[in-house]
């Protein structure tokens, strides 16, 4: 009995709830509905990656919901191609995604230099 309830101070119903969605993304990705799943995705992030999802969201208001996904799901190691089938997007789409938070993140330069900021944030 103590082991549960020292269990339950140390994880609650939200980290619980933020694993389940990982989980479930990395299981079947095309299940995933970024509206539905974002904040448990960003809260699995802040767990896992030293708070990356707030850090982020602080140091760049200005990114949208939608790029803010983009970013997350390259952070957890997607490629651009897997990020575009997880959010149902076609290449173009994702392409002008990677410029739009390039220019809001005020990196000018290749992809690259785009995915080293976001693994290195």
């Amino acid at each position: 009995m103590k082991k549960n309830v020292i269990m339950n101070k140390l994880v609650s119903d939200e980290d619980v709830k933020a694993l389940e969605a990982y989980l479930c993304l990395k299981r079947r990705p095309d299940t995933y509905e970024w509206q539905r799943d974002l904040y448990d995705l960003m809260h699995w992030l802040d767990i896992t990656s030293d708070s990356f999802a707030l850090r982020l969201k602080e140091a760049y208001p200005q990114l949208t919901m939608q790029e803010l996904n983009f970013c997350c799901l390259q952070r957890m190691g997607y490629s651009w191609e897997e990020i575009g089938g997880i959010m149902k997007v076609k290449g173009e789409t994702v392409r002008r995604y990677v410029y739009r938070v390039c220019a809001r993140l005020q990196i000018q330069g290749n992809k690259k230099d785009y995915e080293h900021f976001i693994s290195s944030f």
